[in-house]
This record gives structure tokens, sequence and C-alpha cells, in this order.
């Protein structure tokens, strides 16, 4: 066999082997139940719904989604491999959520009203990793299926007062620091607003 075939063999395996392991719909903190069920919001809540993307380069890594409106009572929404999705509902108003994964920490700010459903990606963008709210007039393409829902032990996790006061509370002032020096079109693409409901 020449090198070139071989070179070719290797290639396809590794491609073959990334798409395996970004298509997944469970980690081993969450899972899907049910994956035809749909996800609305209950009465009196909206929904927000959160998408992972399937960057071969991130696969390695998982990301953690909370909801920081209360600085000191966050609350996890996701845990999230590669093409994973979590679904989280939500008082109406204003609130903001903190994507952590390795040494990265963005913010997203979110302005909800009851009876509405929400959807967000969270992917790569340069060198840095964003959330991509799906905005009024774009194209939905996040399903209300196939959404995976966190097990004990991560509830548990998310709950570890220790940790929230120690290491997520300098997560939290980074990517709060982060989101105050963006540009004013950059503050847009990463808001949502009542309009983006559907």
């Amino acid at each position: 066999m020449n090198a070139k075939r071989l070179l070719l063999i290797l290639i396809s395996c590794v491609w073959i082997a990334s798409c395996v392991h970004n298509l997944r719909d469970s980690n081993e903190y969450m899972a899907v139940g049910n994956a035809e069920k749909e996800y609305f919001p209950s009465e009196g809540k909206a929904l927000l719904i959160v998408e992972r993307t399937q960057e071969v380069n991130l696969s390695g890594y998982d990301m953690v989604v909370w909801k920081i409106t209360d600085r000191l009572k966050p609350q996890l929404i996701g845990y999230l491999a590669a093409s994973m999705k979590a679904a989280y509902e939500l008082d109406p108003g204003e609130h903001t959520l903190l994507l952590q994964m390795a040494l990265t920490n963005n913010a997203m700010k979110l302005t909800v009203e009851a009876g509405k459903t929400y959807f967000t990606k969270i992917g790569t963008k340069g060198y840095g990793i964003y959330f991509f709210p799906v905005k009024k007039g774009q194209v939905n393409d996040v399903s209300r299926k196939n959404i995976s829902n966190p097990g004990d032990n991560l509830v548990a996790w998310g709950r570890d007062r220790e940790r929230i006061e120690n290491s997520l509370q300098s997560r939290i002032d980074k990517g709060l620091g982060k989101w105050s020096e963006m540009s004013d079109e950059d503050m847009v693409l990463r808001n949502m607003d009542l309009a983006d409901g559907r």
C-alpha cells in the first residue's frame, strides 16, 4: 500500500470517528429520555433551548451553561457534549447566561415573555466560543426534540455551594467583564429580546 493511500485511509478514519463522537445526545451527566418528546413552556413560563454545535476541534470538551441572573444563586442549565441540547424554563423578564468551557467564560443577556420559546446555539467564531441566539427573522433549525436532561449527579454538582462560591463566582466575574467590554454590535448579536420568542 502506498503512502498516499494509507494517509487517505487514516484521514477518513479520523473524520468518521469525529463524526460519530460528535453525534451524541448524552454524556455521563445528561441523557435523552424520550427523543420524540417536544418541549414547550409551562403556563406562565418561557422556555430556553440551548444547542451545542459540532465543531470537531472542540469535541473533547464539554461545555457548562448556567443561568446567572442572581449571581449568588446560579442555576445549572446543562453540561453539553457536542450536538447535545438542553431545555430550561425561565420566569418572564430579564436573564443572564454564562457559558463555561476550559478557560472560556462568556455571557449572553435575554429578555423573555411567558408562553414563548427562545433558541440559542453555542459554537465558535474565530478563536472564541460564544452563544449564537436565533434572532427574529432568522431561520430556526434548533428543534424542540432530542433534549438531554440532567441526571441526579449533575443536579447535585450544580448545587455544590462551596464550588459555586469559589470557582464559579470568578468565572461569572470574567464572563460579565467580557460582556461589558463588547462593542454595541457584538452585544446585539449576544442578546435576545421578547421579539425573538417563537
